[in-house]
């Protein structure tokens, strides 16, 4: 999945994209995991036709609200590109954290591609080891959430989990033997005094 955020330099959009920015830096490495980018692109720097072209389209963008000409090429040209309006209420909002949407509700843009990357992660049945119980569960997980001990098959769980049982039957009995010979020790010491 792609997502891409227009913004120009010298506007509101720009301080918008620049504290959404610095949030998703600490997400890429989970979401490339998944195939998820998001992207930013300045509209005084490059022309968005040959960012389409060169770049491909992502599945969302978040655009100003008043961009009306990238709007109108994005529904044109790419009408599966989803929009999300980026606007300042009554045009005069300046916190650098928050924009509105077109229903004028608040929301942080980050927060709302957290949401969208949410909502449309693919989702995966998983076979998880419960050490503390000593049982295989089955349960839906999205994919960008799989640990070490998540796995994609039955028979990948069960042999994982054989390999865990053997590993802490052999320390058991390690520790049994070098418990027998401490007693052997103990004893023969007992009975010499």
């Amino acid at each position: 999945m792609k997502i891409t955020v227009f913004y120009r330099s010298n506007e509101a959009s720009n301080r918008y994209t620049s504290s959404t920015r610095s949030e998703t830096d600490l997400k890429i490495k989970e979401w490339d995991k998944i195939d998820i980018k998001v992207g930013y692109e300045n509209l005084d720097k490059r022309k968005y036709q040959n960012y389409f072209k060169k770049f491909g389209v992502p599945e969302y963008v978040f655009v100003w609200h008043d961009e009306e000409i990238l709007i109108d090429y994005i529904k044109e040209n790419y009408p599966a590109t989803k929009i999300e309006l980026m606007c300042g209420k009554d045009r005069e909002y300046n916190h650098p954290d928050h924009t509105y949407d077109n229903t004028g509700s608040s929301f942080t843009i980050y927060n709302r591609i957290v949401n969208i990357v949410n909502t449309n992660i693919e989702k995966i049945i998983i076979f998880k080891i419960k050490t503390h119980s000593l049982t295989i569960e089955k349960e839906e997980l999205p994919i960008n959430k799989l640990q070490d001990n998540h796995y994609r098959t039955e028979l990948e769980a069960k042999d994982a989990f054989k390999l865990f049982l053997e590993r802490n039957i052999e320390t058991c009995e390690e520790g049994i033997e070098r418990n027998n010979r401490t007693i052997k020790k103990y004893t023969e010491v007992l009975k010499s005094i």
